[in-house]
């Protein structure tokens, strides 16, 4: 979205100013990457980058804060379990210093989920100044999105965000259906914040990740799943 787009090259251009970024997803290192290809850094100041399991890997792979990386300016901040909360603590006591904070912008008719407000709370009292940068968005794409579910061409479905969930319902609302109706479609969350994202909207989810660093996790669980109902 435009919108988006201009306040990520806006920060990107006073990136000097922040101590540190606080990635929460894929998609915010992926727009603060096409920001960075567009706009020309003004100094290259100490830079903490803080990001959840195998996100980290992207940063490497799209070669981000090159500059800060060859002064040896870069610190990438990778808690061992892939929450936000792991990542506050690893990121610890900010005394003041600026923290940019790259999230979805919530939009199309999906409420925003609590995670990231809690993300930036916890922040917060830890010392950090915190802005919150709309860096993408998130947004609902149409009852179409469950015609191959309808369909019966799905075996399993899986939520990596309370907002897809929000979302499912809403498309399934449109047809005048309920989760009902994609029965024996398996429910999937990618973790327990997920999960309880889900049951807070009602939905019951079938199979719960527990290893964040990846989805090879959720596909042996999902193996086991379908084993035993073959038994």
């Amino acid at each position: 979205m435009p919108h988006t787009q201009s306040s990520v090259r806006r920060a990107v251009s006073a990136l000097h100013t922040y101590s540190c970024i606080a990635f929460t997803s894929r998609s915010g290192i992926a727009s603060i990457a096409h920001a960075l290809e567009e706009v020309r850094l003004s100094g290259c100041a100490e830079l903490v980058v803080g990001a959840l399991g195998k996100d980290a890997e992207l940063i490497q792979e799209l070669d981000l804060f090159k500059e800060h990386r060859e002064q040896q300016r870069l610190t990438v901040v990778v808690p061992l379990v892939a929450t936000p909360d792991a990542l506050v603590e690893e990121l610890g006591d900010g005394a003041g210093r600026r923290l940019l904070c790259p999230v979805p912008y919530v939009c199309g008719g999906l409420s925003e989920p609590d995670v990231v407000p809690n993300f930036v709370a916890a922040l917060q009292r830890h010392g950090w100044d915190v802005e919150r940068l709309d860096a993408y968005a998130t947004s609902w794409t149409g009852s179409a999105s469950v015609t191959p579910l309808l369909a019966g061409a799905v075996d399993a479905l899986v939520f990596t965000s309370t907002a897809e969930v929000e979302g499912l319902l809403m498309a399934l609302q449109a047809h005048h259906l309920t989760l009902a109706s994609l029965w024996p479609c398996v429910l999937v969350a990618f973790g327990p914040v997920t999960a309880r994202g889900a049951k807070q909207l009602g939905v019951d989810v079938d199979v719960i990740g527990h290893r964040f660093n990846g989805f090879t996790d959720l596909a042996d669980l999902l193996v086991s799943h379908f084993r035993k109902r073959l038994d």
